[in-house]
């Protein structure tokens, strides 16, 4: 897994420094003038968001297993923590919308 990080930075950096000249470095005043900053942004708001509906639809799924099999303890702590995952999802969704903008 190290290998794969030390291999993303590579590629980041590529992109970066590849893809803007000297003239464009120097005009810039902070990082979030990149380009691939604004692209990172974009796709990290669209997994938060895959990442809330995956846990809603996983508690909706499991409160329907908890109807369908009363007995069975396992969905009722399971759909508790999937609350719990997607309130935390959620506040972190909305710190990223209130303090990450591009």
């Amino acid at each position: 897994m190290q290998g794969a990080g030390c291999m993303l930075q590579g590629i980041i950096l590529f992109l970066i420094f590849g893809k803007y000249n000297s003239h464009r470095a120097n005009n810039m005043n902070n990082y979030r003038d990149l380009e691939i900053y604004k692209l990172a942004f974009d796709l990290a708001s669209r997994v938060l968001i895959y990442s809330q509906s995956s846990c809603d639809e996983a508690f909706s799924q499991l409160e329907m297993l908890i109807v369908l099999y009363p007995d069975m303890i396992e969905f009722s702590l399971l759909s508790k923590e999937y609350e719990i995952l997607g309130r935390k999802i959620n506040t972190y969704i909305d710190y990223v919308d209130n303090n990450w903008r591009t």
